[in-house]
């Protein structure tokens, strides 16, 4: 390993990313099949679940003036027409579970659609002919909620489908169908009721749900290419092994599988490992001597791990297995296993061990009848004082006109950050349960238009942002197990508090006893949801105690690997497990193969390169916070605890795509130990969910928090630094030019810049480095078909296709000329320049990509190798690592080379010999302490 100094120079012109839909080379070039979406019929998808929405949600919505009639008619008790509404809300959860969950595997999205629509309207049409209430449990309770669940799960699911980086608009515009239908179709059958009477006006709407078949109609299933959709391929897995290499030194067996969490992970993909003997990898937790494994069948669509479903990520897990003692195997009977095999085809179970997710079910069985039920029951309640029928349709009309306005304001407010979601519900719950619990003050129309209101404004926000609670409990893969469940809860709640609350009404003579009922609901969900860090606190504790548990039983030394055959394993571990760093096994395996052959093999880790909690230094305090709604975890040295001490704000890698401050804690904690530092690690959000410029607004808000709070954590501002490796390298030094070229006012200036094997430019993607390690045979734990889909998915919002930004396609000659002085080949040392053989010959540009991304390829706070020299030297202090084995090599060269003829006496560059993209996060490799020790020796010079 040696250390040298460098660094740059040149211009380039800023400009905002765009965020224009472009249209592949041919109908085929997109990258593997991406899918059409945000363009074409997409939007008439859109439009067809406005629709869809606008019928279902303004129908149940305003079944409570239906309600008001079927007491009249009917002449029976409230409680027995809340039987039906009880009813109606189990049938709906109950279908909603089994047609997300299996009916989309035996029909298309557009049939169950069409069925269900009909079904709906089917209800309607004989709720005008029934005899008696008792039918009304068959036709409305029954058909009518299996109709509306068969339409409504698929057409969300289908709309998240054909949109990707239109995602949260179309999901807004389709939620503004259904608070316009709650405003509009109780007026309207207000008037059918006033002018056909209870038939009529069951007659006509039965009528309008029809259309919800012919919005179906619309709904033409997602369709990928065919040559991908077709092209099932066999995954096979190959154990290595050698017997005479099986055993540890004392003689017993070596065991080495996934962490906890990875098998979870597995145990929801829905694919089986085929042993010998037959077993499931979803019922094992270690596996004995087999030596050849193969995975189900998968169809090429199954790998798109980047499309909206974030579980899809998940599918696949990096699997690794030695010859090991048959007792280590699981005491799980045949039974069990059968049962949590047939279990996991359906969800993953083990989110109903997360102490949040038991939280969030508590409180959604004690919030969830208050915030649906209530516009339901204001109706029959204002009746009770005499209100007019044409108030009380005001009534419902006023509420749905704030419901409008409050998604939106809510929306706002949750994506702000100013307040932490679940704290966001908390507020909002607790003011719909307080207005509740006043019911008796509730005697005229206006005392009732101001308690719809309230209710318009804050009572949607837990059905708005519950999904939202679901990704912060169980992280965005699980959402989909979570929602199933809590539909559950949500079903269950419903159809026993709309029973009571009828009951309370037929025992009481009056709606006060029910709205008590609502108000005490909402009021201890309140306290639930305030106490999440609880919960929280629990959940971290129970997983270090899993996860200690489980590497604690696993032996040390070599361990022999799968290699996956045509997967890049790298990609699969989307968000990271708690405390560990997940490596390409397979690249790894061929890393350490051609190492030992070049006689290099002082870097023969052990491949479980993690660190248990119990493993995680001592001496050091650590705490999670919100900054300005962005969650970090800030680390201070025990020792130092009320001294004023410098700070470095950590931007984590991973490709924008996955890792948190969990999987870098060591790394963390180990720079503040050793540093004698305040360490705040940022959580941003991740692609493919959020694409730049996110992260960099994040990173700069939780960054701007320090400076304005240093007095608050004991800081000093004047020795504020920031760092990051990877894309953390590349969200640093967009920071670090940023802060130079907009300097906030009363803010103190960023002292020094770290920036580890940085992502700089996305201009040319033949530079020597990039050739070098163009594929995953390479010795680099990255490769270049890695690199280029991060940065297709961070900066050019998957515009770009694999094959045609690696041919550099997506910049025309005119921009690759003007901008080439920045992202020089010539700035490189000789013998670098000499590697990754001859540079071929510049294609012939897409011009609808490069015209579509150029203004993003340009930025230079996307790509911070692209700023002027006037911007590169108002940067500060810059500490640049580079490494060997890394396609991102050269761009930090170039980097460090442009600052050091610009100003060199503020650039330091290290250049690792002989080490791989990743080595600060190897945390068993020889040389990971040393790579640290230079790191916290630079710091400590010029902090």
């Amino acid at each position: 390993m040696t250390t040298t100094s460098v660094m740059e120079e040149q211009q380039s012109k800023q400009s905002d990313p765009l965020a224009t839909d472009i249209g592949s080379d041919t109908p085929t070039d997109r990258l593997n099949s991406d899918p059409p979406t945000d363009r074409g019929w997409a939007w008439v998808i859109l439009f067809a679940c406005c629709c869809e929405l606008f019928l279902i949600v303004g129908t149940l919505k305003s079944f409570g003036l239906f309600f008001v009639e079927f007491l009249r008619v009917y002449d029976t008790t409230a409680s027995m027409v809340s039987i039906v509404l009880s009813i109606q809300t189990a049938m709906f959860s109950f279908s909603a579970f089994f047609i997300l969950t299996l009916g989309n595997k035996y029909f298309s999205s557009r049939q169950l659609i069409m069925v269900g629509g009909f079904v709906a309207a089917l209800g309607y049409l004989l709720n005008a002919f029934a005899p008696t209430v008792t039918f009304l449990i068959f036709s409305q309770g029954i058909l009518h909620a299996s109709g509306c669940a068969a339409s409504y799960g698929p057409a969300i699911v289908l709309l998240s489908t054909y949109f990707d980086k239109r995602k949260g608009l179309a999901n807004s515009l389709a939620n503004v169908g259904g608070s316009i239908g709650g405003l509009c179709i109780p007026l309207l059958i207000r008037h059918l009721l006033d002018t056909y009477g209870l038939q009529g006006a069951l007659l006509i709407m039965s009528a309008m749900l029809f259309h919800i078949t012919a919005a179906g109609a619309l709904m033409r299933p997602f369709l990928m290419d065919t040559n991908t959709k077709t092209n099932e391929k066999q995954i096979e897995i190959v154990l290595i092994q050698e017997e005479d290499t099986s055993k540890t030194a004392n003689g017993s067996s070596k065991a080495y599988g996934t962490s906890p969490n990875e098998r979870e992970e597995h145990e929801s993909s829905k694919m089986f490992v085929q042993l010998e003997p037959q077993v499931s990898v979803q019922s094992e937790r270690s596996l004995g001597s087999h030596h050849s494994i193969v995975l189900d069948k998968l169809s090429g669509s199954a790998l798109n791990l980047y499309g909206s479903m974030g579980s899809i990520a998940n599918a696949i897990t990096v699997v690794s297995f030695a010859k090991s003692n048959p007792s280590v195997h699981s005491s799980l009977s045949e039974d069990e296993k059968s049962k949590c095999s047939c279990c996991s085809n359906l969800f993953n179970c083990s989110i109903l061990r997360n102490h949040s997710f038991q939280l969030l079910m508590v409180t959604g069985l004690l919030c969830v009848f208050g915030s649906a039920l209530t516009i339901t029951f204001i109706p029959p309640f204002a009746k009770d004082y005499n209100i007019p029928d044409d108030k009380i349709a005001l009534l419902v009309t006023i509420s749905a006109v704030c419901d409008f306005i409050g998604r939106f304001s809510i929306a706002w407010i949750a994506d702000s950050g100013f307040l932490r979601r679940n704290h966001l519900v908390g507020v909002c719950i607790f003011i719909s349960g307080v207005a509740a619990m006043l019911n008796p003050f509730y005697t005229d129309f206006p005392s009732f238009a101001a308690y719809a209101a309230t209710y318009g404004l804050v009572g949607g926000v837990y059905f708005s942002l519950y999904p939202l609670l679901i990704v912060d409990a169980v992280g965005q893969e699980n959402l989909s197990d979570g929602l199933a469940i809590l539909f559950q809860v949500h079903g269950v709640s419903l159809m026993v508090n709309s029973f009571l609350i009828g009951y309370l009404r037929d025992i009481t003579g009056s709606y006060h006893g029910s709205f008590f009922l609502i108000g005490i609901g909402l009021l201890i969900g309140t306290v639930c949801l305030f106490c999440e860090p609880i919960a929280r606190k629990l959940e971290e504790k129970r997983t270090k105690t899993e996860l200690t548990g489980f590497f604690h039983k696993r032996s040390d030394g070599d361990i022999k690997t799968a290699i996956i055959s045509n997967i890049n394993t790298q990609k699969f571990q989307r968000y990271g497990n708690e405390h560990c760093q997940h490596t390409n096994i397979s690249t790894l395996t061929n890393n350490l193969t051609k190492r030992k052959e070049s006689n290099n093999d002082n870097e023969m880790p052990s491949l479980c390169t993690c660190y248990t909690c119990s493993d995680v230094f001592i001496g050091l305090s650590s705490t999670d916070e919100y900054f300005d709604g962005i969650k970090v975890r800030i680390y201070r040295p025990s020792a130092s605890k009320d001294k004023v001490l410098p700070a470095m704000v950590y931007y984590h890698g991973g490709g924008w795509v996955y890792m948190s401050v969990d999987a870098y804690d060591p790394l963390t904690r180990a720079i503040s130990l050793q540093a004698n530092i305040v360490v705040i690690s940022v959580e941003y959000r991740l692609v493919p969910e959020y694409r730049f410029p996110s992260q960099l607004e994040e990173c700069l808000k939780a960054t701007e928090y320090v400076f304005r709070n240093a007095e608050k954590y004991r800081i000093d501002p004047s020795r504020i630094s920031i760092g990051g490796d990877s894309a953390g390298g590349n969200l640093a030094a967009a920071v670090g030019l940023k802060f130079s070229q907009e300097p906030k006012q009363n803010l103190a200036k960023i002292k020094v810049q770290v920036l580890l094997y940085p992502v700089l430019q996305a201009l040319d993607f033949n530079l020597p480095s990039y050739r070098e390690y163009a594929d995953i045979s390479g010795v680099s734990l990255l490769n270049r078909e890695d690199m280029i889909n991060y940065i297709n998915m961070y900066g050019f919002q998957d515009q770009g296709t694999l094959e045609a930004i690696s041919k550099n396609k997506h910049v025309s000659q005119k921009t690759l000329q003007t901008y080439r002085s920045l992202v020089d080949p010539g700035l490189l040392p000789v013998e670098i320049q000499k590697r990754g053989g001859n540079n071929p010959k510049q294609s012939e540009p897409n011009t609808t990509l490069s015209d579509a991304v150029r203004d993003n390829v340009i930025n230079p706070y996307a790509w911070p190798l692209m700023a002027t020299d006037d911007a590169l030297r108002k940067l500060p202090k810059t500490y640049v690592v580079v490494t060997e084995y890394d396609p991102l090599r050269d761009e930090g060269f170039i980097f460090a080379e442009r600052l050091r003829r610009l100003v060199p006496e503020n650039i330091e560059l290290s250049y690792l010999t002989g080490l791989e993209h990743g080595i600060f996060s190897l945390y068993n490799y020889k040389s990971h302490s040393s790579t640290v020790d230079t790191l916290v020796e630079y710091l400590n010079r010029n902090l």
